[in-house]
């Protein structure tokens, strides 16, 4: 009965379109297509019934996508904007911060751009993986990958510069945990690019290992109290809002899919983008 409520278009057809079609015409919705249309590789989340793309075997169809709506869009245009807005911030930063701040270092500005960089690399990977994830099998397994690197070097990207300020004064403890977070995030990494890995049975777990690396960093936060206490971490490394990253961390883990029976419901309603605004 759900089938008989939306209209489908056979996937052989909508490919000729992609291949042959110009940007004004892929802004059809004749172009999305039902989820018994999708072939097994696909198909990871059934509770998504409408709003697909047509596989296309087409890096330039992928991207012409962006031209219409489908129950992509809000994941690849949040993250490329992101991404965009992320660059101009650290291009406005580093125009500001060496004229502004006398006794700025170089190291300064390295930890600055390890976390604006992770941020760029997660959403525009991100981005890259949503608008290539109809493209082909082998070409959204590369990209699934690319996606979960990019989660890594944000989360990596994030505790650098508050490890950096949070202990300044001592750089055997700032060292040796900057370069314990650099090893974890290696190694999820590693495990990211495990091919079992990318498969919806792993979901869980790939949401376990983001978030044990997000909230590894309570064993130096820790450490810092004890040592510094909670006025002088405020002030070196605003730990507070350092404990509303890790909880937003730990919140993913109760992300999961939310039943939808239309195409507008869908596109509308992005469950895991609700995650990444936070």
């Amino acid at each position: 009965m759900l089938r008989d409520r939306h209209k489908k278009t056979p996937a052989s057809a909508v490919h000729a379109k992609l291949q042959t079609g110009s940007v004004s015409s892929l802004a059809s919705s004749s172009l999305l297509i039902h989820w018994d249309d999708l072939p097994a590789w696909r198909r990871d989340n059934a509770f998504i019934h409408t709003g697909y793309r047509a596989t296309s075997n087409s890096f330039y169809a992928s991207f012409c996508s962006l031209a219409y709506l489908h129950n992509e869009s809000v994941n690849i245009w949040s993250h490329l904007l992101g991404s965009v807005g992320f660059v101009l911030t650290a291009l406005y930063l580093y125009a500001v911060i060496a004229p502004r701040y006398e006794s700025a270092s170089p190291a300064d500005i390295v930890v600055f751009a390890a976390f604006l960089g992770g941020a760029v690399l997660c959403l525009g990977m991100s981005a890259t993986y949503h608008a290539l994830s109809n493209h082909s099998s082998s070409v959204a397994k590369w990209g699934n990958k690319l996606d979960y690197t990019g989660i890594v070097f944000l989360i990596v990207g994030s505790y650098v510069p508050a490890l950096y300020y949070g202990f300044y004064c001592d750089i055997i403890l700032r060292e040796l945990y900057t370069t314990l977070i650099c090893m974890l995030g290696f190694g999820c990494v590693l495990v990211s690019w495990i091919e079992r890995f990318r498969t919806p049975e792993w979901r869980p777990y790939r949401a376990l290992m983001f978030v044990a690396l997000g909230t590894s960093g309570v064993v130096p936060i820790l450490q810092g109290l004890e040592k510094y206490g909670w006025t002088h971490l405020q002030q070196r490394m605003s730990l507070s809002l350092v404990i509303l990253h890790g909880a937003m961390l730990v919140g993913l883990s109760a992300y999961g899919p939310v039943p939808s029976t239309t195409s507008e419901a869908l596109i509308k309603s992005s469950t895991y983008l609700c995650w990444w605004l936070l």
